[in-house]
């Protein structure tokens, strides 16, 4: 799998910071780890696997061409079986003699997913080039490197392709469902707000025509790329399928306004990179945040500019939206992020101590999750409803529904950090809330049930901040004792039920209304 570059040391393997191979190994599992389930849940041919060319026999009759050397399976080394799993899986397998093919294979056919073969060092490399791509990775190191016949475990390779494929039929088996979000492509960000790279011209249009001159680099390093790194990581999309299932609800095409989605789903992407700095968080959807990749200040300016660069479509649209419409948006919009923003201001204080958290109650915690949570649920919610020109009574509806269900979404988010594996993984590990200090509807039901002893201890334990595992597990425990986590998702599911309910008589009947409540009760039954 071996990357070239102008230098042949990683950004990893330099300076007094080095890693060693040990430390390698351990970020090697980590970073499996996390990526782990966007391999599970992706289509098999967008996922490739690349092999040395060093695995090979030193007598070995394959061929090679323009993609590599093709295995014979003549059984003179590990390759031929390795070659057979991916096969069976579904997945390409290349055999690649350098980095520079290895590019022209990613370009031509690519990849969503990497599986990759390679020393340790080569591995350091490749990984520095690609996560700022969007593409996910799985690697192997060799255990064995050198020029020829090097060795890499192959249990374990064959092990995890194994997986995919057995995860593969069992996904196929289940029916494929029609995702509304993939229309909101990187290629069609780039169209509305979100180019590659700034040119003077892209700038003048953005802030106005200057007697002066522009820089372009800075906006193209310091926004266009942080941004379009978040973006491209592939989130779930809530916001933007609730936008558009209540568009086709009320007799809309979701396409006709896809402009629009833009507006929810971007915003939420902003609040990411600034919510991982406010809570000093290592990774974001298997990744390492924004701020620990471009900086902190880069991160900060670059989610900010992300609240305005998402309104762009609607600052755009004169000509094709009335005016009215235009200003309910504005007014739905400024509403939403005032109350994120206040929402966030209980969360942050109530995780810094700033008040007793026993005095913290349930009512609190649903208020401060509506505001935090819901305000991008309602959001999408009521923009869908302005543009399917609902009434205002309808609109007030719509809101309330998609608040309580964000509030739901957040309760489930919350224990999924102490029980969701899949979940975990793609933050970092299990309890990052915990580390954080974070009240959630559990800490509230626990300090409430919980005896003297394990009240006083799982507050002492949230106000360290500590990432030690066996604390953590501890906090986690009390959590379980006390019944906690099966409480937390009893009140999500009471109230995405009690939410359905009350918007339900203002929905039109049919298949697509039917298509909202299913969506709200998959958002109980996700692990990611």
């Amino acid at each position: 799998m071996g990357m070239d570059k102008d230098s042949k040391e990683s950004a990893f393997t330099r300076g007094e910071d080095a890693l060693t191979e040990q430390d390698a190994e351990r970020l090697f599992e980590e970073v499996n780890r996390a990526h782990l389930p966007y391999f599970l849940n992706l289509d098999r041919q967008d996922i490739c696997l690349f092999l040395p060319h060093c695995l090979k026999n030193r007598d070995c009759p394959a061929s090679t061409d323009d993609e590599g050397v093709h295995c014979e399976k003549c059984g003179a080394c590990e390759m031929a079986n390795l070659v057979a799993a991916a096969e069976e899986a579904g997945i390409r397998a290349f055999c690649a003699p350098g980095g520079t093919l290895i590019k022209a294979l990613i370009k031509k056919y690519k990849p969503k997913a990497v599986i990759g073969v390679a020393c340790w060092k080569e591995i350091l490399l490749a990984y520095e080039l690609l996560w700022k791509t969007g593409i996910f990775i799985q690697v192997f190191p060799l255990e064995r490197d050198g020029c020829f016949e090097t060795a890499v475990n192959p249990e374990s390779l064959l092990s995890f392709l194994k997986e995919l494929s057995t995860h593969g039929d069992a996904k196929a088996g289940a029916g494929a469902e029609h995702d509304p979000a993939a229309i909101l492509s990187i290629e069609n960000l780039a169209s509305v707000c979100l180019p590659e790279s700034y040119d003077t011209q892209l700038l003048a249009n953005l802030c106005g025509g200057s007697a002066h001159a522009y820089d372009t680099v800075g906006p193209t390093k310091a926004i266009a790329e942080p941004l379009r790194d978040i973006l491209l990581r592939n989130g779930k999309g809530m916001r933007t399928r609730l936008f558009s299932l209540i568009l086709q609800a009320f007799g809309k095409e979701a396409e006709d306004f896809r402009d629009y989605m833009f507006i929810p789903e971007l915003s939420h992407n902003g609040t990411l990179i600034i919510d991982d700095i406010e809570d000093d968080s290592v990774l974001r959807r298997g990744k390492p945040c924004i701020h620990h990749i471009y900086g902190t200040d880069v991160a900060m300016n670059a989610g900010n500019a992300l609240y305005f660069l998402s309104l762009l479509p609607l600052l755009r649209s004169e000509k094709s939206l009335p005016d009215a419409t235009r200003s309910k948006i504005f007014e739905v919009y400024v509403q939403a992020m005032i109350n994120l923003h206040f929402g966030q201001s209980m969360d942050i204080a109530w995780h810094r101590g700033l008040l007793d958290m026993e005095k913290i109650s349930e009512d609190n915690y649903l208020q401060m999750s509506g505001l935090k949570t819901g305000a991008l649920f309602k959001m999408s919610a009521q923009i869908a409803g302005v543009l399917a020109g609902v009434q205002d009574n309808v609109l007030e509806e719509l809101g309330q529904f998609a608040c309580a269900i964000g509030v739901a979404y957040q309760i489930k988010d919350d224990v999924l950090d102490i029980e969701g594996d899949k979940f975990a993984a793609g933050k970092g590990g299990q309890g990052k809330d915990i580390t954080e200090g974070k009240v959630t509807l559990m800490v509230i039901h626990a300090l409430r049930n919980a005896g003297p002893a394990a009240r006083k201890r799982l507050k002492e334990i949230l106000s360290l901040h500590t990432e030690d595992e066996a604390i953590i597990l501890e906090a986690m425990e009390i959590l379980r004792h006390c019944g906690s986590p099966d409480y937390a998702l009893d009140k999500a599911e009471a109230i995405v039920k009690e939410a359905f309910q009350r918007v339900d008589p203002v929905l039109p009947t049919g298949i697509l209304a039917s298509g909202i409540e299913q969506f709200t009760s998959s958002l109980l039954r996700r692990e990611l």
